[in-house]
């Protein structure tokens, strides 16, 4: 009806008709009440509802309501869709719905999955399979509400069933790509171990636990244990395990990695590892993976190799040798003939002396390559050491030397004697490579390493003595075998001056490459680590025999050595008491400690085969005197202990073969202290 204000307003009537016996007479009696209000409500109603019914199709979702005390119940069309079903296949029950469920399932959750609410609401999130019309089951997940009474009866079941038919098709797959991994990770030969990001184990496989004596279980949630049994191969000292692996985008081979474990058979297993970054499925690390593989076999072929490899160089080496150290013999004893049938007047001596020399330097690059050549390293400056080596190596040839040196100072930690013999042997090489003459051009210069270098070198800072020549070049097959012992093209010599080289030049941590093209030249380049170190000043060698007094102990096994050894201690004024093996040295020692006979210094040889040799005396020495003055003496240069003697207890060093001047200075400079 119109309102007086101009708007119409919904009104509900009731009315009465009445009829009159009069013809034509009656009346009509109402009442009218105005319900605008209520229509709002009611349309506020049906657009809620059309909203929550638009929502759930968009998302394809079913509701059902069931209130039991009033037996009404609701069933959404969009749930029997879902199902495959009309809307008025069935009616909306409660027994009609939970007839659909799977025997195996259940609508509804046991007591301890559901949550009471303050108003006895129990709200539940429940996952079952629903039965379709065709009679395929689909998996569902009902968000539901329980609604009881304050007796606790349920009054009232509602809730919201989503398909989940993807998920759990992904659950599965899931599952049963997990077994397939759990069967691979059992039967693989390495051990995998698997962490996340916090360190604790996700992962411990199989051959893991056999090789390590650990129980997945045990390890599984926690982090790896600190020591797995890895053991280091040379000092058998337990190898820790890593706190951080640097891990990048791929797998990493961990090439400083070499341990050994006791196997499950009780023999020994070498493992190499390696390691690689977890990532979920946006590319973000979650972890890491830990390979370990067991290199037995290869290091075993390896060794194997390498045995043999010894074996036919011993024989190459007899040949290869047998014709410098004749020729120097050939002069030491035809010199040694002359004086023994009086012809003085030559200078015999002198050229006796000089292949002496000759035989010390030929051992000496035998030692650097067979025994290790540990460097005597102090600071040097390459250029001077470069320069020096280069102008002598070209003395007396046809070949130019070009000089390119960078103007900063190129300061390295390097043994000046094995360093000069590197240069030598390439310089040499390169004026043999140009027998009509050419340019020898070396560079030297500063450059930075970085981790993306193709270099096997470490990042940092590097001097590079560049080396190249103009001559002949190297054939493609052979330049893989430059570096092997052994391994010449030339008529004389022994193939052993560039795999001394190469030894050198890695034990000073260092590289050399070596590119060649036949017909156009070779050049090498020697990287040396570069130091920010300056060169310690040292002041002149004084060359001059001094003479002196005092008593010293003389232990060597070799007859012939002490007795040399004696008449040159001798003649520079000492009393001298020689011994054979380091037993004797000992005692003797002990027994003149507070008499006059009391030793000033002991010369000791560093090895006497089935007897105590100078390392394990010198051990004795220090504890019957602490200030014992030891010096050491051994033709093994390379011996570790040569370079490195005052850390073994020894005050000093001479190495054999030696002159007076070397004897001379060794005794004074220890008794000097």
């Amino acid at each position: 009806l119109l309102h007086k204000e101009g708007v119409y307003h919904w009104m509900e009537d009731f009315g009465l008709q009445y009829h009159s016996t009069v013809a034509g007479k009656g009346r009509i009696v109402g009442v009218f009440q105005d319900i605008t209000i209520r229509k709002l409500v009611e349309e506020n109603f049906r657009e809620s509802e059309s909203r929550f019914n638009l929502l759930l199709n968009s998302r394809n979702i079913g509701f059902f309501d069931f209130d039991i005390l009033q037996s009404k119940g609701y069933i959404s069309p969009i749930l029997k869709r879902m199902l495959g079903y009309g809307v008025n296949d069935f009616r909306d029950s409660v027994q009609q719905l939970e007839s659909l469920v799977h025997p195996e399932d259940s609508l509804y959750p046991r007591v301890e999955f559901r949550k009471r609410t303050p108003d006895t609401r129990e709200t539940y999130v429940q996952e079952c399979r629903l039965c379709g019309k065709q009679g395929t089951y689909l998996w569902v997940q009902i968000n539901g509400v329980l609604f009881r009474s304050s007796d606790g009866e349920v009054v009232r079941r509602t809730g919201f069933v989503t398909n989940i038919e993807k998920k759990k098709a992904a659950e599965i797959a899931l599952a049963e790509e997990q077994e397939r991994l759990r069967v691979t990770l059992s039967s693989i030969k390495d051990a995998v171990i698997a962490t996340n990001n916090d360190g604790n184990v996700v992962i411990f496989n199989r051959t893991a636990e056999d090789w390590f004596h650990i129980k997945a279980e045990e390890v599984i949630g926690n982090p790896i244990p600190r020591e797995l049994f890895i053991v280091n191969p040379k000092t058998r000292a337990p190898f820790p395990l890593d706190d951080r692996l640097e891990v990048g985008t791929g797998p990493t081979d961990d090439f400083k990695f070499k341990g050994v474990i006791k196997g499950p058979d009780g023999n020994e297993i070498i493992l190499s590892r390696s390691y690689a970054p977890l990532k979920d499925a946006h590319g973000e690390v979650i972890g890491t993976v830990l390979i370990y593989h067991d290199i037995t076999s290869s290091e075993r072929y390896a060794q194997e190799i390498i045995k043999s490899s010894k074996m036919e160089s011993i024989g190459m080496l007899a040949g290869g040798i047998a014709h410098d150290f004749n020729n120097l013999l050939t002069t030491i004893l035809g010199n040694i003939s002359l004086v023994q049938n009086g012809f003085a007047e030559i200078d015999v001596l002198g050229q006796s002396e000089q292949a002496c020399l000759l035989a010390k330097d030929l051992t000496q690059q035998l030692l650097t390559f067979a025994k290790g050549g540990a460097p005597i390293k102090k600071v040097i400056d390459l250029k001077e050491l470069v320069e020096r080596s280069v102008k002598l190596s070209l003395t007396g040839s046809n070949v130019e030397g070009n000089l390119n040196f960078s103007s900063e100072d190129l300061y390295v930690e390097a043994d000046p004697s094995q360093m000069n013999q590197v240069i030598q042997n390439l310089s040499i090489n390169a004026v043999q490579a140009m027998p009509d003459g050419g340019c020898y051009e070396v560079s030297l210069f500063e450059m930075q390493i970085d981790k993306d270098s193709p270099l096997p070198l470490r990042p940092g800072k590097y001097v590079c003595i560049d080396l190249q020549d103009t001559g002949l070049g190297v054939p493609e097959e052979n330049l893989a075998k430059i570096f092997d012992p052994f391994f010449t093209t030339k008529s004389f010599g022994t193939g052993l001056g560039l795999t001394t080289s190469f030894s050198i030049i890695k034990r000073h941590f260092g590289h050399i490459e070596v590119e060649s093209e036949l017909g156009y030249g070779t050049r090498f380049s020697i990287y040396i680590p570069a130091t920010e170190k300056s060169i310690e000043v040292e002041p002149p060698k004084k060359t001059k025999i001094v003479k002196g007094n005092g008593r010293i102990l003389l232990m060597d096994d070799d007859s012939a050595i002490r007795e040399v050894a004696k008449l040159i201690l001798e003649r520079l004024g000492y009393t001298i008491t020689g011994t054979t093996r380091g037993e004797d040295a000992v005692a003797v020692y002990k027994e003149a400690m507070g008499t006059e006979r009391q030793f000033d210094a002991v010369i000791m040889d560093l090895t006497i085969p089935g007897h105590m040799g100078g390392k394990e005396a010198i051990k004795e020495l220090l504890k019957i005197d602490p200030e014992v003055r030891g010096i050491v003496s051994s033709g093994y240069s390379t011996d570790p202990i040569m370079s490195d003697f005052k850390s073994y207890g020894f005050k000093g060093v001479v190495e054999k073969p030696f002159r007076v001047e070397e004897l001379s200075k060794a005794i004074q400079e220890v008794l000097s202290k």
